[in-house]
């Protein structure tokens, strides 16, 4: 939810959740319509994710794991996708922010425990 309202911008196609139907999304969305979009297209080969929003969609952090290992210049043995487990959400999101912070040099502006709760 807090991706979401970052990135929010008023649509007549949203949701009461303020989220676009996946279907009704196009590139002349705004940004959220356009990220939306690009995290679909990324991660669409990637077991048990399937992003339709910034809610529900990342709740698991399997998305967020899909994300940060697209964007490996290396695919390293630390990060197998394929180990991870849709229930395991804590363990997923560390792993995403780890490896983005250390890998990617991105820094973390959430904590894992934000996904948690």
């Amino acid at each position: 939810r807090l991706l979401s309202r970052s990135l929010h911008q008023q649509h007549p196609d949203e949701d009461e959740d303020g989220e676009l139907a996946p279907d009704e999304v196009k590139a002349d969305d705004g940004a959220q319509g356009v990220l939306l979009k690009w995290c679909r297209e990324v991660t669409h080969d990637y077991e048990g994710v399937r992003i339709e929003n910034f809610n529900g969609s990342f709740h698991d952090g399997l998305a967020m794991c899909a994300l940060v290992h697209i964007a490996l210049p290396e695919k390293t043995d630390e990060f197998d996708f394929q180990s991870l487990k849709k229930e395991e959400v804590g363990k997923n999101v560390s792993k995403a922010f780890e490896i983005a912070e250390s890998k990617l040099n991105i820094p973390s502006a959430l904590d894992p425990e934000d996904f948690v709760a």
